[in-house]
């Protein structure tokens, strides 16, 4: 009975340890970029992040939140609603756009519109899938809807994405397993 009770322990305490990790964790990417051409184009900024030097295992985490406070000012005839984030595992092509003047379809009024998603905002919430994180980094590129001027800039961007992993499921169940298993050795 003790063994069963120091098993169930175990168990209860790995389960309020993946419940902890479940929620993941933040980071806040500065942007000082500017949105050139379509998507794909060479011309396009795009901001590199690293998930080892986040402290973050790569194969074992994926994105499954992201938000953004951003001030975007168009250049010339493009408007603010042709800035667009995309998101993808490295060497992938972009799963997941990020649109944060969407609706504003007009040119420069003079001076840059701040736009803000309130909070992080879960992708599974809105029934798009975490992104996998595979190779180790992940990409955001910058780029227009529309473009006006091919080959040069139409926008600059400057603020901050927050972007939110969390441990893949595999990662997660291993993690529990590994647990389960050293406890029961040293018995």
């Amino acid at each position: 009975m003790k063994l069963a009770n120091t098993v169930l322990a175990a168990v209860a305490a790995l389960g309020l340890a993946g419940v902890a990790m479940a929620e993941g964790q933040s980071f806040d990417i500065v942007v000082d970029n500017q949105s050139w051409d379509l998507e794909g184009s060479p011309n396009n900024e795009t901001i590199t992040v690293d998930l080892a030097a986040l402290g973050l295992a790569p194969a074992d985490w994926v994105l499954n939140g992201v938000g953004w406070n951003v001030d975007v000012d168009p250049i010339g005839a493009s408007w603010y609603s042709e800035v667009t984030f995309g998101f993808a595992d490295q060497g992938s092509v972009n799963d997941l756009f990020v649109t944060p003047g969407a609706g504003d379809d007009f040119a420069n009024t003079g001076a840059p519109i701040n736009y803000t998603s309130g909070g992080t905002l879960k992708l599974g919430d809105a029934g798009i899938p975490d992104i996998a994180i595979s190779s180790g980094f992940l990409e955001i590129e910058i780029f227009e809807s529309f473009d006006d001027v091919a080959g040069a800039p139409d926008a600059n961007v400057s603020g901050t994405i927050t972007l939110q992993f969390v441990p893949a499921p595999g990662a997660l169940a291993l993690l529990g397993l590994a647990g389960v298993v050293g406890r029961r050795r040293r018995r």
